[in-house]
């Protein structure tokens, strides 16, 4: 594309952006002769998209919002955007603003953009109006992240949940907000027994021929050439086509020996949440060496780590001649997940800041 053309496409979209902005905050305006009632206490949850791991976009509240406990979800509204209906869903927000009592808004990996979450402007006007609302960024370990996604809504709410980093180094460009690190709470899935299951080593998630993920398909290639059949899906992400959802994944990972993880971004290690759901799901977490579980996980006690492809074949090759062992490692990770993670108190603490 011309630079001619990209410059025509950025005030298009820009343009298009301020419109639909000015429309929902007309709406809001409009809707201020509605009484509030307060009636009703609830918290207003939006979520956008995120997939990753190979997985199809959620259009339900299957993944996150799985985790609630029973006694608190009569205090949640889920909400996904709809792309050709956005403005009913902002109306929606709308709506609560004049029904409900202390009105939370919890934002999930927010991006600037129409037909995902409500805009800038409108949170904005919500925020001005005594609406708390909270971040949970799963991504931001990237610069990027921060300057086009974190940085622009750092003045709207105080508290932001980072799931990925415990010790992030981007914090620092932003001094006036509370940015805490916490898991987020994964959703239990049937336990198999060990030696029921029926794959030995299970990978979802991205690869590419070229960039950040090209070392994912050179270790799975690798792992066939040698006698090992990945289950799970790694799609291309040019192409993404074929993904399963979420519910598939986890029954798919549930009844897997080992999880296979790679947890480096370039240069960056993170925390993914295909971590978590490994051990959630009682499968030994084999992954590329890193320090970033480092206080949380022993690795040899509760995951095991390689360095290369040749000491991964060599891993899955003991691994397969040593089930008690794998099992054993396993079953470690497990406990120590649970110990670490708690759902209930993590969503009590949402409810009452």
């Amino acid at each position: 594309m011309s630079i001619f053309a990209k410059s025509i496409k950025k005030i298009l979209r820009t343009s298009r952006d301020s419109s639909f902005n000015w429309i929902e905050i007309q709406a809001l305006k409009s809707l201020n002769f509605l009484p509030r009632f307060n009636f009703v206490e609830q918290r207003l949850i939006t979520v956008t998209p995120r997939a990753g791991r190979g997985l199809k976009e959620p259009s339900l509240d299957g993944e996150f919002f799985g985790t609630i406990p029973n006694n608190y979800k009569k205090n949640f509204k889920h909400m996904h955007y709809n792309s050709r209906f956005w403005i009913l869903d902002s109306l929606k927000i709308i709506f609560h603003l004049h029904t409900k009592r202390n009105l939370k808004i919890i934002l999930i990996q927010y991006v600037p953009v129409f037909f995902k979450f409500p805009s800038i402007g409108l949170l904005n006007e919500l925020h001005d109006r005594g609406v708390k609302i909270i971040k949970i960024w799963p991504d931001s370990w990237n610069i990027d992240f921060w300057q086009k996604r974190i940085l622009p809504v750092s003045h709207i709410g105080q508290l932001n949940i980072i799931t990925d980093i415990p010790n992030n180094q981007f914090i620092k460009l932003d001094k006036a907000n509370n940015y805490s690190w916490h898991p987020l709470p994964t959703k239990d899935f049937p336990y198999i027994n060990f030696e029921k299951r029926e794959n030995f080593i299970f990978y979802s998630g991205g690869i590419s021929h070229e960039g950040l993920y090209k070392s994912r398909r050179e270790y799975l290639e690798y792992l066939n050439d040698n006698g090992f059949v990945v289950n799970g899906v790694s799609y291309d992400r040019n192409k993404p086509i074929g993904r399963p959802v979420y519910e598939d994944y986890r029954n798919a990972l549930a009844n897997s020996r080992i999880g296979l993880n790679f947890n480096w971004k370039g240069d960056v290690d993170v925390i993914t949440g295909r971590t978590w759901e490994i051990f959630s799901s009682g499968s030994l977490l084999l992954q590329s060496s890193s320090k970033i579980l480092d206080g949380l996980f022993d690795e040899g006690v509760h995951y095991l780590a390689f360095s290369s492809k040749e000491d991964l074949l060599a891993r899955l090759n003991f691994l397969s001649e040593n089930p008690t062992y794998a099992e054993t490692i396993a079953s470690s990770g497990h406990l120590r997940y649970r110990e670490l993670t708690d759902a209930e108190n993590f969503w009590r603490n949402l409810i009452q800041r």
